[in-house]
């Protein structure tokens, strides 16, 4: 089946699925429990989501709203139970509120922008050479 194309009934029902995915998982489904109920592997049910989350943001908006709101109540969920151990010098506690904080940071955008300056040599220019093959070139 590698390298056919979808049919249009296929990415509709694909389109479909994914909508579905993103509305239970909306309203606190587990990923597990999504799988199941729309009959897919638990990967393609995480693969679903976060499609529907990418790519259709802006047409099911409300439900990617709800889904961060409800990863963000998460988030602060097991921060409070995490920080009395992490405060009293729990490394482990400490390891997983880093990481807590991490992924919320990059879901919400809080980082700021990451800048990236690139040089040549010894911090000159950068040297760019265009090649075009030769139609004409005959090999000698």
């Amino acid at each position: 089946m590698a390298g056919q194309k979808a049919n249009p009934g296929q990415i509709e029902t694909a389109a479909l699925r994914r909508q579905q995915a993103l509305t239970l998982r909306a309203s606190g489904t587990r990923y597990r429990d999504i799988a199941t109920a729309l009959g897919v592997a638990l990967s393609t049910a995480h693969e679903d989501v976060a499609r529907a989350l990418r790519d259709d943001a802006a047409l099911h908006e409300h439900d990617v709203k709800t889904v961060r709101q409800l990863a963000r109540e998460r988030y602060r969920a097991l921060r409070a139970s995490l920080m009395p151990k992490a405060l009293r010098g729990d490394l482990g506690a400490v390891d997983r509120v880093v990481k807590v904080d991490t992924r919320e940071a990059e879901l919400f955008g809080y980082d700021a922008p990451k800048q990236t300056e690139v040089s040549g040599i010894g911090g000159g220019p950068v040297e760019i050479v265009v090649t075009y093959p030769d139609e004409k070139a005959s090999p000698k």
